[in-house]
């Protein structure tokens, strides 16, 4: 997401709450739920629409922080995998090249039987896209 995108979005979080900023708790709860029920044009999102609890998130992190509150966060993830760590994609990478001949369904049970994968285990389209990204499938048996 680019930093103007962040930007427009924080505007329109701020035009959301603005009218609510110094009403009481009755009446900006009275207006979060009239709002929930409004479509909105988030940039880069499309249509959206919000609960009153996301709504009040916002105006927590506007009276916190200001207007910097309402611009979304940059994932400190972004690009890698939260749910496989290093150390299970290279225990999957040495064992996937040992096993090419088997299918991503059949080396997805090997993997879990060896207990390479975590507790509980990953799901199999993660193990999949892990395979498909550092070119560990045989497309002759996906």
């Amino acid at each position: 997401m680019t930093d103007e995108t962040r930007q427009a979005i924080a505007l329109l979080r701020h035009q959301i709450i603005s009218p609510v900023l110094m009403e009481t708790q009755r009446a900006r709860a009275a207006y979060f739920g009239e709002v929930a029920k409004t479509e909105f044009d988030v940039p880069g999102f499309g249509r959206r629409v919000f609960s009153p609890w996301t709504m009040k998130g916002w105006l927590a992190q506007y009276r916190e922080h200001g207007f910097k509150g309402l611009v979304p966060k940059v994932r400190v993830d972004r690009g890698r995998r939260r749910k496989l760590t290093a150390k299970q994609g290279a225990e999957i990478t040495k064992m996937r090249e040992e096993l090419m001949d088997l299918s991503v369904a059949h080396f997805y049970r090997r993997v879990v039987a060896a207990g390479h994968l975590g507790q509980p285990p990953i799901c199999h389209e993660t193990l999949r896209r892990f395979l498909q990204e550092n070119n560990l499938i045989n497309l002759n048996l996906a």
